[in-house]
């Protein structure tokens, strides 16, 4: 997961510059703000997925008890 999170902040980055000289049809407002949330998800996404992976691996205290 964090690997094709990698690749679509690379990706959407360089993408996103390709499409900045777009304009929107009704704003006129450049579409490099939408194409910029393709790699800032992708790297908010990327962010929560390393947290939880150190959380799984550093995480000792997590024993399942049987249930009762």
């Amino acid at each position: 997961v964090i690997a094709f999170m990698v690749a679509l902040v690379v990706i959407g980055y360089r993408y996103m510059q390709v499409q900045s000289f777009q304009k929107s049809a009704s704003l006129r407002l450049s579409m490099t703000y939408v194409y910029a949330v393709i790699p800032l998800s992708a790297a908010v996404m990327g962010w929560y997925a390393l947290v939880d992976l150190l959380e799984l691996l550093l995480d000792d205290e997590r024993v399942e008890e049987p249930p009762q």
